[in-house]
């Protein structure tokens, strides 16, 4: 039993460091390009096709959250949970 809730642990990990990682780089990004759009260095098309991939970058990383919250809500501390399912139903 011990094995298998540390394998759970481990893969809880590793999902919730993806996770972070693409909202991360999907926020980076957008404030990249967007001091360009700032500076002039962008047009109003380059700015608005980054905003649309950076949007969906993010959207595929709540999707992340919510098969996360499926699999491993469990190992959640009983504090979080709320919080975490509240973020989880709006999606």
């Amino acid at each position: 039993m011990r094995d298998i809730k540390r394998s759970s642990v481990l893969d809880a990990i590793y999902v919730l460091n993806d996770l972070f990682d693409s909202l991360v780089a999907g926020t980076m990004v957008f404030d990249f390009y967007q001091s360009k759009f700032t500076r002039g260095e962008l047009p109003q098309t380059g700015i608005v096709a980054v905003q649309k991939m950076c949007v969906s970058h993010l959207i595929l990383a709540l999707s992340r959250l919510c098969e996360f919250w499926e699999q491993f809500h469990d190992l959640v501390p009983i504090e979080l949970r709320p919080e975490i399912k509240a973020l989880v139903s709006l999606t």
